[in-house]
């Protein structure tokens, strides 16, 4: 509801904005052209003048004095130039329209884009916050601290924070204009995998959930790293959000070959399988939208509905895409799939 009507009230702001502009433009616009029929009337009596003094003719219309006024009752005017002027206003006006909105279209993208670095950072960084909170919570919990145990825990929270920094980096770029521009590397996708699935444990072990991973063995690929590790960890902290207490968060990675053997492997896969409640099938089509939020997530869901949003962003920069699959087994359970061009 907030976010509704703080988008409501940016839109009233931009609509007030261009009506304002078009307003101004169409004054100035319009003024113009009230101006320059006023040249030309002037200059063609300036004619007229100059013609009956050369051959002392009557002028065809000559300057009113202050007498011809109040014989005549006032100023005579040419209709066509009424009718030109009157012609012109709604040709002002349109023009002045359009003009406003050129003008106010790259403020209301800078707004959208300020908005969505700022939802996105909030919440890219709380997964990573709550898990340097937890780790700091379990150290201090621990009844006979080691030096060894402090030291795993500080090497952990130093790779969280690293995280972090990249995180923070990689939406910078996104806002300045190089958003989804991608940098492929050959990479050990399992091997990203476990980084993601280890950095969460914690959480997993806070709300009595195991984590699994299933891999045949290194599965290569040429993705951008730290953007498919944002994307795995988004699906799997999903998965743990509506897990229930006491089951397994499942993540499996394998490449995705077609139907012919020759053309070998097209695309790789990243699918996470949750015990969850699952996903209407009504509702399967608008899981992966900005803000959505269906069922009932539990209370420890951050309630921004960006997460799978943010993987379809990053599976469609690799060429690939996301898909769901509700239920799996037992008529409960959610299976995400993300998939990337090899």
């Amino acid at each position: 509801m907030a976010e509704g009507a703080r988008r409501a009230g940016v839109d009233r702001e931009l609509r007030s904005l261009r009506l304002r502009l078009a307003l101004s433009g169409f004054v100035a616009a319009y003024g113009m052209v009230l101006i320059l029929l006023a040249v030309v009337l002037t200059s063609e009596e300036q004619v007229d003048e100059v013609a009956s003094t050369t051959t002392g003719a009557e002028p065809a219309r000559s300057v009113p004095t202050v007498d011809t006024i109040e014989e005549t009752g006032g100023l005579e005017t040419d209709p066509a130039i009424l009718l030109t002027a009157a012609a012109l206003a709604p040709l002002a006006a349109a023009l002045s329209w359009w003009w406003s909105g050129r003008v106010v279209r790259p403020v209301a993208r800078s707004i959208t884009l300020q908005q969505h670095l700022i939802e996105e950072t909030s919440h890219e960084l709380r997964t990573p916050l709550s898990i340097l909170t937890t780790n700091a919570e379990v150290l201090l919990a621990d009844p006979e601290p080691t030096i060894d145990g402090y030291r795993r825990g500080l090497e952990r929270s130093a790779e969280v924070a690293e995280r972090m920094r990249r995180v923070v980096e990689s939406l910078l770029v996104d806002a300045r204009g190089r958003a989804r521009v991608i940098d492929r590397r050959p990479t050990d996708l399992v091997r990203l995998t476990r980084s993601a699935i280890d950095d969460l444990r914690p959480l997993a072990a806070e709300a009595g959930v195991e984590l699994g991973l299933v891999a045949d063995g290194p599965v290569r690929a040429r993705v951008d790293g730290p953007s498919v590790e944002r994307a795995i960890t988004n699906l799997v902290a999903n998965g743990i959000r509506h897990a229930p207490a006491g089951s397994v968060v499942v993540t499996t990675v394998g490449p995705v070959t077609r139907p012919d053997a020759d053309a070998g492997v097209d695309q790789v896969e990243i699918a996470v399988t949750d015990a969850g409640p699952g996903i209407a099938p009504g509702d399967q089509a608008a899981v992966f939208e900005r803000y959505w939020r269906g069922g009932d997530p539990g209370p420890g869901d951050d309630g921004s509905g960006l997460g799978l949003a943010i993987v379809r962003q990053v599976a469609v920069a690799h060429g690939g895409g996301v898909e769901v699959e509700s239920p799996v087994a037992d008529e409960r359970g959610t299976r995400l799939r993300l998939r990337l061009s090899a």
